[in-house]
């Protein structure tokens, strides 16, 4: 495991830095920076589990966890699609590949799909 202080800059004592974040992503990057202090080491170990279909919300967590990779705080280690939309299994391939990490595996819903 590796071990080290947040990637992040106090933003508190530091007003130019702070000048620097746009204020909608300020309270996200407080929220990584109070995470940091209270999780320990970085980067955390992930295997994402998704029912990515026709809403965004998937969509949206996938990419917040590869921007979370990008700063060093956590590390992706698979993605599961766990319904039988075949579309949503192509969704999560073409998010990991949009930031550059085709190598992480992607598990798949195997079976029927929408019957009892």
């Amino acid at each position: 495991a590796l071990c080290r202080t947040s990637p992040l800059p106090d933003l508190m004592s530091r007003t130019a830095a702070a000048r620097d974040v746009p204020r909608r992503l300020l309270p996200w990057v407080l929220a990584c920076r109070a995470m940091s202090v209270v999780a320990g080491a970085f980067p955390k170990r992930l295997i994402i589990d998704t029912d990515m279909s026709t809403d965004i919300d998937d969509v949206g967590a996938l990419c917040m966890a590869h921007a979370l990779q990008d700063l060093g705080y956590v590390e992706i280690l698979a993605v599961v699609h766990n319904t039988g939309l075949v579309r949503g299994v192509g969704a999560v391939s073409s998010i990991n590949h949009f930031f550059g990490r085709d190598e992480i595996p992607i598990g798949a819903y195997s079976g029927t799909w929408g019957h009892d």
